[in-house]
């Protein structure tokens, strides 16, 4: 079932990747830089809409949950993403309400998922230990870094909330409208020292 899904979502154009990037080095601590290697950005499915819809019916007051759509592009953890929803640690998945909020994501998906899922390997999260002792924090620019890797995968903010890849903005004949960003986001900054958000230390 669900690799059918994940088939068709990949003729559509964009498929699952990982979080993590080259440039994240000189932007993220590098407990950050570890935990983004242990997500992956995803298209959602109708299947993740119809689990998503099945979770909502009793949470919805408590807007915890809210409504996804097929295509809509959420974050989940590259270890456990296999299993049945039932059987994943909580936070296994998320769907950020915009690029700006990704982060945030990340750092739930941290502290919540992270040190529950039983799929990570013991090595992984000794090495999340290890680095966790270390302190290190991210640069002035870490903030920045999040939004602009985002768009130079081409992933946009739409007006009616969630992010959603630029060609299937393109091929929804005018459903989805993307909220294009400031031009300033896009500018590589110098990274002068180190001090700023670290995205979950």
């Amino acid at each position: 079932r669900e690799s059918g899904n994940a088939a068709a979502a990949a003729a559509l154009g964009f498929d699952s990747q990982i979080l993590a990037t080259p440039a994240d080095i000189h932007h993220l601590s590098p407990l950050v830089c570890h935990v983004r290697y242990q997500i992956e950005l995803f298209p959602a499915t109708t299947s993740d809409c119809t689990e998503r819809t099945v979770k909502s019916s009793g949470l919805r007051k408590s807007g915890l949950i809210s409504k996804i759509h097929p295509r809509q592009v959420g974050i989940r953890c590259i270890h456990c993403k296999d299993l049945p929803g039932a059987d994943r640690a909580k936070g296994a998945s998320s769907f950020p309400a915009s690029i700006q909020l990704l982060n945030q994501s990340v750092r739930n998906f941290q502290r919540h998922h992270f040190v529950n899922c039983a799929e990570i390997p013991p090595g992984i999260k000794s090495e999340y230990d290890r680095l966790k002792q270390k302190r290190a924090i991210s640069s002035k620019d870490s903030s920045a870094h999040w939004v602009r890797s985002c768009y130079e995968r081409d992933l946009v903010d739409v007006a009616s909330g969630g992010i959603y890849h630029r060609d299937d903005v393109d091929r929804s004949g005018g459903t989805l409208v993307a909220v294009e960003p400031p031009p300033e986001t896009m500018e590589i900054r110098n990274l002068p020292g180190r001090g700023g958000d670290d995205g979950g230390k």
